[in-house]
């Protein structure tokens, strides 16, 4: 036990690693069962008139335990701001100005724009190869890489004033990437065809090598405080350095085919286009690494951030696009908790704010289980439920104003008021297995779990009675979803990796869609007839038989449960509003599933 104990302490889970750490609990017998505890996440859906919006409540079960609401965003959102020019276009962002800057290798020209793409205008033409461009602000200055002239040059923010900065023969051969150091008057830039990282003064002079010994492929540059970050292919990691090119560490080793790199320093972070189609990010010295843009058609070249409203950018790499994605802004709504495990909301249309419910749960000590709540904004923190043995799945039932939770090893499901008042024990015993996820389908008075140990599916009437099997012979069904008018029920598994569905009265599994590695969560929007899981830190989606699946976008915190709200919400709970063209009210949950919990683990 001692040994399994230190196991987990050493590997609590952060916000971004997608991993799951193992653990054990002991049983009322004595005995150990092992657990992978693994992070969640809750996952809202607004169907806007230009967008899908998904509001995240996240938990996170590093050592500050914290739930946070994050705002995402699916590719509907993600703006095409330049469609014509070269591919391969190295970007800069001046945010204070509102202005975006783009060199063009076919037109041979430095260009810019306003911040949404409008008002595209040439700045500097005549150009050979133009590559990469940085901005000094301070002094409204911006600089440039010309590779097929083997020239640094720099104007005017508005392109007047030209000069050339460094034409030395033969230090310059393929430059790629520059950044700009205001705070100590220098400029640094990689060169490809060199292997080399250089720096000067600002007008050129006291030019000096400060390459570390990490590889000749160095291509994205960004400059912190005191250090360098690099992004090489040589290698597959991001480096670290002091400005003079000492103390190499990798930060971020396989980083998958890094290419160029931006540092946020307001959020202490580091962004990076990997040539797996994708852009990530990581805290500065490499931890919380971070899936951030996933599912775009073709690699990404360059990258720029907006720290002022949020905007990420970045550039094609075989095509002419420059796109724009407005990221996340985080809302803590309970922190310092101790274990919080799954998360609830109830946004009903008659309350101002909506509802926060969530799980906590330390597992090394015994009845340590409590349910929480919290208004949307974070205020009026309350314990609603406490001294629980084990707490698995949440599920509400807003018709009746019910919440319903899974005890694992009392083998028990229990529900209360949604203020915590009368509780009860709605099913327990053997007949019930270890309920580890429930589900309610509260238009037909049904909730469905599943069972972690039997390998089944199972239902009773929301008061407990008529308990029946209606799916046997499962690996390990983890997370559940029901599909009140369609009549069907919908799962994960793990061990396969896959999702599965069945006759909400039992019939043969069918299946549905492999996933990536483990899935927690699991939800339905039966609105757009599409079926939401996650694995792997990746939110992905398909039509309800498993058809055009594709991932989406912006999703950086969790890889658990996950819920749908819609503006055209049929009704309070899951599986509700059966009729045609009944009238819907924004706002409400369209699904009301837990999908986060520390499972058994067949040995």
């Amino acid at each position: 036990m001692g040994e399994h104990h230190q196991e987990f302490e050493e590997g609590k889970i952060m916000k971004a690693q997608w991993h799951g750490y193992s653990s054990f609990l002991r049983t009322r017998n004595g005995q150990s069962r092992r657990f992978a505890a693994a992070m969640v996440f809750f996952l809202i859906v607004s169907n806007a008139a230009f967008a899908t919006v998904y509001e995240v409540f996240a938990t996170d079960n590093s050592e500050s335990g914290n739930v946070r609401s994050t705002t995402h965003f699916d590719r509907e959102v993600v703006e095409d701001l330049v469609t014509t020019g070269a591919s391969g276009k190295h970007i800069a962002v001046d945010a204070g100005n509102g202005k975006l800057y783009w060199t063009d290798a076919d037109a041979g020209a430095i260009r810019r724009s306003d911040l949404n793409g409008t008002n595209q205008e040439d700045l500097v033409t005549g150009l050979v190869t133009p590559t990469g461009i940085a901005l000094d602000l301070p002094r409204t200055k911006m600089y440039w890489l010309d590779a097929g002239s083997d020239k640094m040059q720099r104007a005017n923010l508005d392109g007047t004033v030209t000069e050339n900065v460094v034409t030395i023969p033969g230090e310059l051969v393929d430059p790629e990437a520059i950044t700009v150091d205001a705070a100590n008057s220098k400029i640094y830039w990689t060169d490809i065809g060199l292997g080399t990282v250089k720096r000067a003064n600002l007008n050129g002079s006291s030019l000096e090598d400060v390459t570390p010994p990490i590889g000749p492929y160095s291509m994205g540059i960004a400059i912190e405080a005191d250090k360098m970050y690099l992004a090489d292919l040589n290698s597959d990691s991001i480096w670290r350095a002091d400005l003079t090119g000492t103390n190499p560490e990798q930060i971020i080793p396989g980083a998958d085919g890094p290419l160029h790199l931006v540092v946020d320093a307001s959020e202490g972070t580091i962004y990076w286009m990997a040539l797996a189609v994708d852009i990530e990010r990581a805290n500065l010295d490499g931890t919380q690494r971070q899936h951030v843009v996933g599912g775009m058609p073709e690699p990404a070249f360059d990258i720029a951030k907006d720290t002022t409203h949020g905007g990420l950018y970045w550039s094609d790499m075989m095509g002419p696009g420059i796109h724009r994605v407005i990221l996340p802004e985080t809302v803590l709504i309970a922190g310092g908790l101790y274990y919080p495990v799954d998360v609830e909301v109830d946004f009903s249309a008659a309350k101002a704010l909506g509802k926060v419910y969530w799980t906590e749960w330390d597992e090394m000590t015994p009845d340590s289980g409590v349910i929480k709540r919290a208004n949307s904004d974070g205020t009026s923190i309350e314990t609603i439920q406490s001294g629980l043995f084990t707490v698995g799945g949440i599920g509400l039932d807003l018709i009746r104003s019910k919440i319903y939770w899974c005890d694992i090893y009392g083998q028990a499901i229990n529900c209360s008021n949604l203020d915590g008042s009368s509780t009860e024990v709605i099913a327990s015993g053997p007949a019930v297995g270890l309920p580890g996820d429930v589900a309610v389908d509260a238009a037909h008075s049904k909730m469905y779990w599943t069972d972690l140990d039997g390998g089944t599916i199972k239902r009773s009437e929301l008061t407990g009675l008529s308990l029946e099997t209606i799916v046997t012979g499962l690996w390990e069904p983890f997370a559940i979803a029901v599909d009140g008018p369609g009549g069907r029920v919908y799962w994960t598994e793990w061990g396969p990796n896959l999702i599965q569905r069945a006759s909400v009265n039992g019939s043969p599994p069918e299946f549905v869609i492999a996933t990536a590695g483990n899935s927690n969560d699991l939800d339905l929007d039966l609105d757009l007839g599409k079926v939401y899981w996650s694995s792997g830190g990746r939110l992905n989606r398909a039509s309800l038989n498993g058809s055009d699946p594709e991932e989406l976008l912006g999703i950086v915190i969790g890889s658990d449960g996950l819920a749908l709200r819609t503006t055209a919400g049929e009704g309070e709970g899951e599986g509700e509003g059966e009729g045609e063209g009944e009238a819907r009210a924004n706002y409400r949950l369209r699904s009301c599933l837990p999908q986060s919990r520390r499972r058994p683990v067949r040995s």
